[in-house]
């Protein structure tokens, strides 16, 4: 399996560098008995670095083990956080695109209405959803996903 992760250049006096990219990867099932006699099993992690850069970029990997206290790990913030480079918060086609990314969110990935992630996520959706459409409740707004509930701290503030 692989991925290509765009990663934000910043400024820097003698040129342009990379922000730092924390990454975790979470492993969805479990190896069979005969293999449990293994305490650690090695993974291999390439980066690659695109050979125009190579000579002036070095990646530099640190592994240590999550910290899980319970068995199911905890959803970290949604894959579209940070925002990219590009989002202009004047411009509402940037919210709407947002509200859209939170509302699948919610409804797809988090499910569960009852967790933190969700309080969150309902409350950034609604700040999502009036700033690409201030003139709610008047004016015209489409309609979100039903699951998706008028309330919590924002929305009723």
């Amino acid at each position: 399996m692989s991925a290509t992760v765009y990663i934000d250049a910043i400024p820097k006096d003698d040129g342009v560098g990379l922000k730092p990219l924390a990454l975790s990867v979470l492993f969805h099932g479990s190896v069979p008995h005969v293999f449990q006699t293994a305490t650690r099993i090695p993974l291999e992690i390439t980066i690659n670095v695109p050979s125009e850069f190579a000579g002036y970029v070095v990646p530099i990997l640190d592994a240590a083990p999550l910290m899980i206290s319970s068995p199911q790990p905890r959803l970290r913030t949604p894959s579209f956080f940070p925002l990219p480079s590009d989002f202009d918060p004047f411009t509402a086609r940037c919210w709407v695109t947002l509200l859209y990314k939170l509302e699948s969110w919610l409804v797809h990935i988090v499910v569960d209405t009852c967790t933190p992630e969700w309080t969150w996520g309902r409350d950034a959706f609604w700040m999502a959803f009036l700033a690409a459409y201030p003139d709610f409740p008047h004016g015209s707004w489409p309609l979100w996903n039903s699951r998706i509930s008028l309330e919590g701290a924002f929305i009723e503030s």
